[in-house]
């Protein structure tokens, strides 16, 4: 998960998983499904997407 607050106000927030449910937003979920065995994307790709100035 990411989250930056530009100086305008804008809250720009991005989550990447590899599982089904990765927050476990359902009650007792360990997380659901593993759909594969290492997240879409690295720290470095998310950093740069939520930096991005196209947001």
């Amino acid at each position: 998960m990411a989250c930056l607050k530009r100086p305008d106000g804008t809250m720009v927030l991005m989550n990447v998983g590899n599982q089904e449910d990765p927050q476990g937003a359902a009650l007792n979920s360990p997380g659901g499904e593993i759909y594969s065995p290492q997240p879409p994307l690295t720290p470095d790709q998310v950093k740069a997407i939520i930096t991005s100035d196209k947001w």
